[in-house]
């Protein structure tokens, strides 16, 4: 009987019964995931046509995904981990927020907008009076992006919107 240890390592193999477990697990696990991914995109189907029935609102994005979720009934949080934006925010990568806002089918101008006052409201920037003022030319989102990027931002959180409004503008021109 030879010992398995002393052979060279192109011949050594693990038992059948643990090839058999690390295949049944794998499979088990794909599967899972496959579920996993079936099911967020079932939800951000639901999403995207509730969100297409609501009109625009002055509110952050994550306050606007939670309440399309809470009138669905369902769970935000595997939705936003599978598109990679935790926190429906500027500390989310700009990119995977403008394909999440696409998905969607946010109008760009409003995820722009969405996004931008929550940052103010977390910066405790006035956003109340956005777009509320009488003879603004335009839609009443064009005057509030207008408003928003005239807020007095610090040089990093300007960086950021400019590198959200470039995402954005690359991700809704693809075909």
């Amino acid at each position: 009987m030879t010992d398995d240890r002393t052979k060279g390592t192109s011949e050594l193999r693990p038992p059948a019964w643990l090839e058999r477990l690390l295949a049944a697990a794998s499979s088990v696990e794909r599967e899972n995931r496959c579920q996993e991914a079936g099911t967020s995109a079932w939800k951000a189907v639901r999403l995207r046509e509730a969100n297409r029935q609501r009109g625009f609102e002055r509110v952050s994005l994550a306050e606007r995904l939670a309440r399309l979720a809470q009138s669905l009934g369902i769970d935000l949080a595997p939705i936003l981990k599978w598109f990679g934006v935790p926190t429906l925010s500027l500390a989310d990568p700009p990119g995977d927020l403008a394909r999440f806002g696409r998905e969607l089918d946010f109008p760009k101008d409003d995820l722009y907008l969405y996004i931008g006052i929550g940052e103010a409201l977390h910066k405790n920037l006035p956003v109340a009076g956005l777009a509320r003022g009488g003879a603004r030319q335009g839609t009443l989102v064009q005057s509030c992006v207008a408003d928003l990027d005239r807020l007095e931002w610090d040089a990093e959180t300007r960086t950021r919107l400019a590198s959200l409004k470039a995402a954005i503008e690359d991700e809704y021109n693809k075909p």
